[in-house]
């Protein structure tokens, strides 16, 4: 089940709380492909594709092709890091090929898609992997806190 976090102080806006209903509204069925999602820095998007999105009859390879294709015609311009099961250096031609540039962690900026292929939701996902990346970003919105505590 999907887990819906809130700031830990209301008058600490999201930076970006009209995005999640951009996305909601980047696919014209009810498939649950994001379960979860949540901006995780400035600009940036996190994505985590759980199995129940995975899960279809055409290869990884082309879902995520599919994917990432609709993501950049509905809001644009993206970059992506990539991380996870499949989110490995050696599937990033699959993301160039959508016309986006492929970052590691040590370069992510704005317009930076982070996407995680595991049943793991919010900031500790990110923190287990990039600490001093989230430390920072924390100290700088600390609405983003609740994720991680």
């Amino acid at each position: 089940m999907t887990r819906v976090l809130t700031p830990p102080d209301s008058k600490l806006a999201h930076p970006n709380d009209q995005l999640p209903m951009k996305l909601a509204k980047a696919w014209s069925n009810d498939v649950p492909t994001i379960q979860y999602f949540s901006v995780v820095m400035p600009g940036a998007i996190y994505l985590n594709l759980t199995g129940s999105g995975v899960a279809s009859d055409m290869p990884i390879e082309r879902f995520e092709t599919d994917l990432l294709r609709d993501y950049q015609e509905k809001l644009g311009k993206y970059h992506v890091y990539v991380d996870g099961h499949y989110g490995s250096e050696d599937d990033a031609d699959i993301y160039e090929m959508v016309g986006w540039e492929v970052l590691t962690g040590s370069k992510c900026a704005d317009n930076t898609v982070l996407i995680y292929y595991q049943e793991v939701n919010g900031l500790a996902t990110i923190k287990k992997h990039m600490p001093e990346m989230v430390e920072d970003y924390l100290e700088e919105n600390p609405w983003a806190r609740a994720e991680v505590d």
